[in-house]
């Protein structure tokens, strides 16, 4: 009987220890990440931005503590971390590739951010991170894309219209492009005037854009500058508001070779049943 008892007695304290090891277990501490800042950017700025401003539309943070990954969070984000003490974070920002929200990476030529801080179990803390470009980031191929001294698209021989510069709808500084489609012209076709080459293949190359836009439209590259070549990306969907997007054109770009040449160009027709429709386009920048 005594046996029993004491048997009963062992397996009481083995439970209670187990439950407090998991109650233990179960404390965590949260990490708040609100949003990335992106250096130099003023926050209180309003559109139309300054030529100087950054456009970025930064999704995501990428979270290692200590070189222990623990996820990819949407911003903004609170973070369950089971873990105390003096910790190094590191925090990358990620984008949806070509707006896609099932297609998340850390964007390759914005820099991570790191910090040392110390954390305590119950307990909150809030952690800004920073980025910027990385040194090496490569930013010249579309000069001019900002629109401010004149536009860097043409009509090719297909197109129904032309494309403008214009002020009265601007994401950035005191100029955009705009394409209007209406019942007499139905259909454009337009192109970067400027040729980009790749003598050596990268295996990173973005097309970053903001647009505004009532129709969907087409975007992807001629090369060799023959239209018949045409490499379709993506189809964009009308906006009623300025957005950030990062499309990755390596694909294409990988297929062409290095000895091509190659021009982006933006393809939409009239949507069935309406009258008139417009695209705007700001903020042009190739990035490798």
């Amino acid at each position: 009987m005594k046996y029993y008892k004491f048997l009963i007695f062992t397996l009481i304290i083995i439970t209670l220890i187990n439950c407090t090891k998991e109650l233990e277990a179960e404390r965590v501490s949260y990490v708040t990440i609100e949003s990335f800042k992106f250096n130099s950017n003023n926050i209180n700025e309003t559109i139309p931005f300054s030529n100087e401003y950054q456009s970025t539309n930064i999704s995501d943070c990428w979270v290692t503590f200590n070189g222990l990954f623990l996820g990819a969070y949407e911003i903004p984000s609170n973070i369950p971390v089971q873990m105390s003490g003096d910790i190094n974070a590191r925090i990358s920002p990620g984008i949806k590739v070509n707006g896609v929200s099932s297609n998340r990476i850390i964007y390759p030529f914005y820099k991570e951010f790191e910090i040392s801080t110390e954390i305590n179990l119950d307990e909150n803390i809030e952690i800004q991170p920073v980025t910027e470009y990385k040194d090496n980031v490569d930013l010249d191929d579309l000069a001019g894309g900002n629109f401010e001294i004149g536009n860097i698209l043409v009509a090719t021989e297909l197109s129904d219209t032309l494309p403008i510069t214009q002020s009265e709808d601007v994401f950035q500084g005191n100029k955009s492009s705009a394409i209007h489609l209406d019942l007499e012209n139905q259909y454009f076709l337009i192109k970067t005037i400027e040729h980009l080459t790749y003598q050596n293949y990268i295996n990173d190359i973005f097309l970053e854009l903001n647009f505004k836009s009532t129709i969907p439209f087409r975007v992807g590259l001629i090369i060799n500058n023959d239209i018949s070549t045409r490499q379709e990306h993506m189809i964009i969907f009308e906006s009623s508001d300025w957005k950030k997007l990062y499309l990755d054109i390596s694909p294409i770009i990988g297929l062409g070779g290095n000895l091509n040449t190659y021009n982006i160009y933006f393809e939409a027709s009239l949507p069935e049943g309406l009258d008139s429709g417009f695209v705007y386009l700001d903020n042009l920048k190739i990035v490798h």
